[in-house]
């Protein structure tokens, strides 16, 4: 099976990743991308880090795809519309989707993700469908942290809100980069992109650059 592959090849990196978490409060010289805020949220990353030791992942989506007979691969079109915007830096052909979902959809959101799922009810827009595709990224480059820090930037003042193109901008002059967001602003970022190249006659050169500098941070 796929997932068992994939937890495997992924084994050695998710160690790291748990290794590096464990020793940054007492070796700072290690950097750790999403620093904690303090030592509760360091017990509570903790804790998703051993999820994926554990391979809780790929155990959730072995039982889903079980039970759920309705949950299905990325279809053509869909692959088509991711590498529109993520290229090869995604590997479609681990990504499920539930259509039927009913467990936290339209009460909590339109749509969201689970590890390497992409659930919503009867119909998700393309927009949306890469929004949630950054999510996915992010699972697949840094493990089920992505979950922690994207509720965090729920919770967060500033949300969802990453200033538009004019902070942008702002961030890009400085040498800022897409990680320098939280990650719900940069699911935002990245679908604010794919509106842009979808009707080129609402933006200019200029809004494409500013966009594409930080479209190239889903580069692996």
């Amino acid at each position: 099976m796929q997932w068992i592959d994939y937890f495997f090849i992924q084994f050695p990196s998710r160690i790291k990743r748990l290794l590096r978490h464990l020793v940054f409060p007492f070796y700072r010289k290690f950097a750790n991308p999403f620093p904690p805020s303090g030592i509760l949220e360091w017990c509570t990353d903790t804790a998703f880090y051993i999820i994926d030791i554990v391979a809780l992942p790929e155990i959730y989506h072995f039982i889903f795809r079980t039970i759920k007979r309705n949950i299905r691969s990325l279809n053509p079109a869909e692959i088509l519309l991711g590498q529109s915007v993520f290229g090869h830096n995604v590997q479609y052909h681990l990504v499920s989707i539930d259509d039927r979902a009913i467990l936290g959809t339209k009460k909590i959101a339109e749509a969201y993700v689970s590890f390497n799922m992409i659930n919503y009810r009867t119909k998700l827009k393309k927009e949306i469908f890469i929004h949630e595709m950054v999510h996915i990224w992010q699972f697949q480059r840094f493990g089920s942290i992505y979950l922690a820090r994207a509720i965090k930037a729920q919770r967060s003042k500033e949300g969802y809100d990453y200033g538009g193109v004019a902070n942008l901008y702002q961030v890009m002059l400085k040498g800022g980069k897409l990680s320098d967001f939280n990650f719900e602003q940069q699911a935002d970022i990245i679908e604010d992109y794919y509106r842009m190249i979808s009707d080129l006659s609402k933006s200019g050169p200029m809004q494409h650059q500013i966009y594409g500098y930080f479209v190239k941070g889903l580069e692996t």
